[in-house]
């Protein structure tokens, strides 16, 4: 199966994984990789159909970072998106039975070349559209995670910024020369 050597956004298999712990005795970081048999690519609005070519491409999902802590939302895309059951074990041992996914593949430049990796993990079904989308309940909950934090951050902002000099002009009480109709 030839390597893709492109950019975009596709989907596919998840045919091979396997686990990785770094080796570095100062990182704590471990990672599942993924290769992906690609089906599909998002194009011109819509996914074509690439099977015939027999692309895969493949990346190091990382589950914890260096600093020993869980990399929060790369787990849940492979647990919502991938099914993976959250247990090391089951990819060791070879007991993860994937579902079809979606995949976002970036340029990677490394020892000066440039490869082509899987950077993010989505729903086999996502219509392929970058952001947008959030529901009211996703809102609320990023509000209740993040709302006095981005408050405070606005309030600071809103109280450092250069006050307007001069009379604001009330509505109705322009000059009509500066009325563009």
């Amino acid at each position: 199966m030839p390597e893709l050597m492109d950019k975009g956004r596709f989907r596919g298999n998840i045919v091979d994984y396997s686990l990785f712990e770094s080796s570095n005795s100062e990182s704590q970081s471990v990672g599942i990789k993924i290769v992906v048999s690609l089906k599909d690519i998002w194009q011109d609005g819509e996914w074509q159909d690439i099977s015939d070519h027999n692309f895969t491409t493949s990346g190091l999902i990382n589950v914890v970072k260096r600093d020993g802590k869980i990399n929060q939302r790369q787990v849940e895309c492979l647990i919502e998106y991938a099914g993976w059951s959250g247990r090391f074990s089951h990819v060791v041992e070879r007991e993860w039975h994937p579902n079809p996914i979606g995949v976002t593949v970036e340029e990677n430049h490394w020892d000066g070349k440039v490869e082509y990796r899987i950077n993010w993990i989505n729903a086999f079904d996502d219509a392929g559209e970058s952001g947008g989308g959030a529901t009211v309940d996703v809102a609320n909950g990023l509000d209740t995670r993040f709302g006095s934090i981005m408050r405070g951050m606005a309030s600071n902002v809103q109280r450092n910024a250069e006050k307007p000099s001069g009379k604001p002009t009330k509505f109705g009480q322009q000059d009509d020369k500066d009325i563009p109709f």
